[in-house]
């Protein structure tokens, strides 16, 4: 019995990693879909990730460290305010709720990429509103799902909503004001040749452009 309870006092609480634990109420199955909704920003950010692997553009690395440099923003807000989640929600002992960083997030990739969309003249001009419309609609529900599931006040994915869209634009301009210039000495370097990487935000329309290409391509040949 003593070897029973020394093994038991011993035995480590275990958690889970927070970032992807979702939960919803039995049966409710608008809270499931919410449940995956939630989880937008992880699947930009993943998104992310694979456009690097597969196009190597520079601009995508600018992209995630503006992001990043967002999520810092939050976290200091965060301990600044110190603003405790909704009563029940499992995570309020873990750490503060305002603002809310799943909405700063969604945000902060929304606005960020429609000016790119809009003003650096990619995609299809039919689309590209449209393509914007899709981003903002995809951000105000993962700001819905965070109040849902209890996660967030109203008032926290709000200021999260704020900040994300006020951070994108000043991002935006450092990026295309600071770092575009410098983005052929970075292209020079050896690590930028090992990996292959390019910068195509010169370029009014890629898409276009790499048609007209693969056309021309396939023409010669």
């Amino acid at each position: 019995a003593e070897y029973m309870g020394a093994s038991t006092h011993n035995v480590q609480m275990k958690k889970p990693l927070a970032v992807s634990w979702v939960t919803y109420h039995h049966g409710d199955l608008l809270g499931k879909l919410l449940a995956l909704v939630t989880l937008i920003p992880i699947y930009m950010f993943s998104g992310l990730a694979a456009v690097f692997i597969v196009r190597r553009e520079l601009h995508t690395v600018t992209i995630v460290i503006g992001l990043l440099l967002s999520t810092v923003v939050n976290t200091i807000v965060k301990n600044l305010i110190c603003e405790a989640r909704p009563h029940g929600c499992e995570l309020a002992s873990d750490n503060y709720g305002m603002p809310s960083d799943h909405t700063q997030f969604s945000f902060f990739f929304t606005v960020y990429v429609s000016a790119c969309i809009l003003h650096r003249g990619m995609f299809i001009r039919s689309f590209r509103v449209l393509f914007c419309l899709g981003l903002l609609a995809a951000a105000l529900v993962v700001a819905f799902s965070r109040v849902y599931l209890g996660y967030h006040t109203l008032e926290q994915v709000i200021v999260g909503a704020i900040l994300g869209t006020m951070l994108a634009p000043v991002w935006y301009h450092i990026t295309f004001t600071h770092l575009q210039p410098i983005f052929p000495r970075i292209l020079a370097w050896r690590i930028s040749r090992f990996f292959y990487l390019k910068d195509n935000t010169h370029v009014p329309n890629v898409l276009e452009r790499e048609w007209i290409l693969s056309q021309q391509s396939s023409k010669q040949s």
